[in-house]
């Protein structure tokens, strides 16, 4: 049945067709089975065909130095791996699309399609179709499973849909995919094995490949990007090759207050034990989290939060990380109330508190406000710091935490994150030049900058869910902020 342009989406989502899915629906031009067959047949029986072609024509010869080309990485003494099977068949299919035989000055394919081959009609004109390609990195927007999947080209923003099967039940929307995509008949299909990559690496493989285009350009000011990709696509297999076996970096780890992580501590001698528990059970900024009892019921030691809450919420105003990895942890009471992040911790017994804080700055004040709230209950001894992995490899297996029930978890997570998104609406974020993502969603430059954030978001809850931890619907912050999903 033919759907009209304004009639509902068929989807269910209460929108105009033309609003939802007739894009979508135009990307993925349909294809008989009988044509499918015929075209699946054709395309293996042309590369057989091609395959001889190097063979009775002695290409092979030209393997080592194409391979010496394609198959190392751009940094000195940074050897790549051993190849595989897989990474031969990529080879093999860069060789015949891209590499430019020195004999010839043109890649083999089009060596092939001029010795007038001897093929069926349907073969020439794939091999035809096949003649102006190139490799380049797909971000997948939608995937149909045991279909195929939706693709942005992350260089050119060109939309499409590309038929396969294993692809679409082996990647995850927002990934990238390093491919050639072939016309065959009437559909794009992927030519050989691709590579996947995290949508965090988009923004540093776009900065990669377009760095070296604009080098090129100097010299070849007329070389269109396509042409460069099919000149130079062996750049993007050195990009993967290089993240393969090059060292990984350990991520900057800072507080939510942008301090480096390294842990503080302060011991004081406790002069009223009975005194210090009686205020620091006062006090707002401090919550008790549990206490151990001898045998005859007294007390030997507490355990307290130092949290971001009464006076302590105002020594940190406007403190951001402009960049790095944020540890932080938060103190709530179960579902439905209020959340409040970890400053650090206390431990005392009837002789000795100890203050732990990351960050010297946060110590600092840690200490400041203690001691303006116990003193004389309390008497400063001595301060010492502790590097995070060693204080980790410390901890090791000693935590005897009770499990959470998964639905209270799961509740408990919600509320967190409630809050933790409504507050980022109108949090200056580096990411978008330090403007809000409210203010960034005004224009179209922060409509697309917000846009690569959001499926960041997404792709993680995906990744959330697929390892059996809770996740969390963030689909309510793209209604809040006006930017649809594709």
């Amino acid at each position: 049945m033919k759907i009209g342009r304004n009639d509902p989406c068929p989807c269910g989502s209460g929108k105009k067709y033309k609003k939802c899915c007739l894009k979508k629906d135009e990307l993925k031009k349909a294809i008989s089975l009988p044509k499918r067959r015929t075209a699946e047949e054709s395309v293996d029986s042309l590369r057989g065909k091609i395959m001889k072609f190097i063979d009775m024509e002695k290409l092979k010869g030209c393997y080592p130095a194409a391979l010496d080309q394609y198959w190392k990485t751009p940094k000195e003494g940074l050897d790549p791996r051993a190849m595989v099977e897989t990474d031969m068949f990529g080879f093999t299919e860069w060789f015949v699309h891209d590499y430019v035989l020195p004999d010839f000055g043109k890649p083999l394919i089009t060596v092939y399609l001029e010795s007038n081959p001897k093929l069926t009609r349907t073969e020439l004109q794939i091999l035809k179709d096949w003649q102006a390609t190139n490799i380049s990195v797909y971000q997948i927007t939608r995937v149909e499973e045991n279909n195929g999947v939706y693709c942005e080209d992350i260089f050119t923003d060109e939309e499409f849909f590309i038929h396969d099967i294993s692809i679409s039940r082996s990647i995850k929307q927002w990934e990238l995919l390093m491919a050639r995509k072939v016309w065959v008949l009437d559909e794009w299909q992927l030519s050989a094995v691709g590579a996947t990559l995290p949508p965090g690496e988009k923004k540093n493989i776009y900065d990669f490949v377009m760095g070296h285009y604009l080098k090129h350009l100097k010299a070849h000011p007329n070389t269109s990007l396509s042409d460069f990709l099919q000149q130079k696509g062996y750049l993007l297999r050195q990009y993967v090759i290089t993240k393969e076996v090059e060292p990984a970096e350990s991520p900057r780890i800072v507080t939510s207050h942008g301090e480096e992580m390294v842990i503080y501590e302060a011991i004081y001698d406790v002069i009223d034990c009975d005194l210090v528990v009686e205020k620091l059970s006062k006090i707002s900024d401090y919550q008790m989290t549990g206490y151990t009892e001898h045998k005859d019921g007294e007390v030997l030691n507490y355990t307290f939060d130092w949290l971001e809450r009464g006076e302590s919420s105002k020594q940190f105003e406007g403190k951001h990380p402009k960049e790095g990895m944020i540890f932080q942890s938060f103190f709530t009471e179960g579902p439905g109330h209020e959340s409040y992040r970890v400053l650090g911790n206390l431990e005392s017994d009837l002789h000795r508190l100890k203050l732990s804080a990351m960050g010297e700055g946060r110590f600092k004040v840690g200490k400041t406000v203690l001691e303006k709230n116990l003193e004389p209950a309390v008497k400063h001894r001595l301060d010492s710091i502790q590097t995070l992995e060693s204080k980790l490899s410390e901890d090791m297996g000693a935590s005897d935490a009770k499990e959470i029930d998964p639905e209270i978890q799961k509740e408990i997570i919600k509320d967190f994150f409630d809050k933790h998104y409504r507050d980022w609406l109108d949090s200056k974020i580096p990411a978008l030049g330090d403007k809000t993502p409210r203010q960034a969603a005004r224009t179209k430059e922060g409509r697309r900058e917000l846009e690569e954030l959001l499926r960041l978001l997404e792709y993680r809850e995906q990744s959330r869910r697929e390892n059996g931890q809770p996740e969390y619907d963030i689909a309510w912050i793209r209604k809040e902020l006006g930017i649809e999903k594709k």
